[in-house]
């Protein structure tokens, strides 16, 4: 089954860095997709709507023009474009305990992942051990 990583951040360097170590797992059926913001990335996720494939999403919070709260309330309000087997791992430099509460706060936020972010755990977040 065809996986999906999705890397939403405005940060160019940690998506290729995020591109890099994904493309060392070797795992064949793992499809990369990069959005610079959060519409690009809602417009993204949008493409898959109705999948029956695993979609993984990395957003970052702050983001020009859409930014991840923005994006997480857009998600919910399409329903999640019907895609059945979706997960979500805010992944951003805040330190902030109210941002890392209000991620929670969203049900399909499986975890606040703090920058910068490793191999190990791109491993982990790709084969549903996170």
């Amino acid at each position: 089954m065809t996986k999906h990583l999705m890397i939403i951040d405005d940060d160019q360097i940690f998506r290729l860095l995020t591109v890099i170590m994904s493309k060392n797992l070797a795992v064949s059926s793992l499809e990369l997709h990069e959005f610079e913001d959060g519409e690009l990335g809602i417009n993204g996720v949008e493409k898959l709507s109705n999948t029956k494939e695993k979609v993984i999403i990395l957003l970052d919070i702050n983001m020009p023009v859409l930014d991840g709260w923005g994006f997480l309330d857009q998600l919910k309000e399409n329903k999640y474009f019907n895609i059945e087997n979706i997960e979500l791992y805010i992944v951003s430099s805040s330190i902030d305990e109210s941002d890392i509460l209000k991620a929670n706060s969203y049900e399909i936020v499986k975890k606040f992942i703090h920058k910068p972010i490793d191999q190990n755990t791109i491993r982990t977040i790709v084969n549903g051990t996170a």
